[in-house]
C-alpha cells in the first residue's frame, strides 16, 4: 500500500526537487562550522527558547537533516523490501541483514512521525499548526519573523 501511494507522490515530487529549499544557503564569506553552529543556535532559539531565529529560511538545519535522512530511508525501505518479497532467491543471511534494515527503517519513521507531531503542536508553531488545520493562511509578517532567511534579498 505504501509504495503504491508512493510512485505518485515521488512522481510528483522529483521535477521539483530543488525547489523544496531543503539544501543548506550557506552565504559565500561563512565557513560550513560557523553555518552549523548559527543552524543550531537559530534551532535553540525557536524551539527551547520559543524566540523567532536571526538566520533560519523555510526549514532550520535539523529539518534539512530530516528531508535527507527519511528519503534515504524510504529508499532502504523500498529496496530492503523488493529484496525480501523475492527472498526465496537470496542468501539467508543476506535476507537477515535486510530484514534487520527493514525493522530499523521502520521504527526509524514511526521515531520520526512521533518527533513530528511534537514539534507541529509544539507552541511556536502555533501560527503554523492554525494556517495548516483551521484558516489555510498565514500572514506575510509572521512568516518574515519566522523564516527570515527565505525573505533575505527579496522585497
Amino acid at each position: 500500500m505504501w509504495i503504491i501511494i508512493s510512485i505518485p507522490f515521488i512522481m510528483s515530487m522529483l521535477p521539483k526537487i530543488f525547489k523544496w529549499d531543503a539544501t543548506p544557503h550557506k552565504d559565500a564569506d561563512e565557513t560550513w562550522m560557523q553555518y552549523i553552529k548559527d543552524g543550531v543556535i537559530d534551532s535553540k532559539t525557536v524551539y527551547i527558547d520559543l524566540k523567532y531565529p536571526k538566520k533560519m529560511g523555510k526549514y532550520n538545519i535539523f529539518q534539512m537533516l530530516v528531508v535527507w535522512g527519511v528519503a534515504g530511508l524510504c529508499i532502504l525501505m523500498l529496496v530492503s523490501g523488493v529484496l525480501l518479497s523475492v527472498r526465496t532467491s537470496l542468501n539467508p543471511d543476506f535476507a537477515v541483514v535486510l530484514r534487520t534494515l527493514h525493522l530499523a527503517g521502520y521504527v526509524a519513521m514511526l521515531i520520526f512521525l512521533i518527533i513530528h507531531i511534537y514539534l507541529a503542536v509544539h507552541p511556536i508553531n502555533s501560527a503554523g499548526y492554525k494556517a495548516i488545520f483551521k484558516t489555510g493562511t498565514d500572514t506575510i509578517e509572521h512568516a518574515k519573523k519566522k523564516h527570515p532567511g527565505l525573505f533575505k534579498n527579496k522585497s
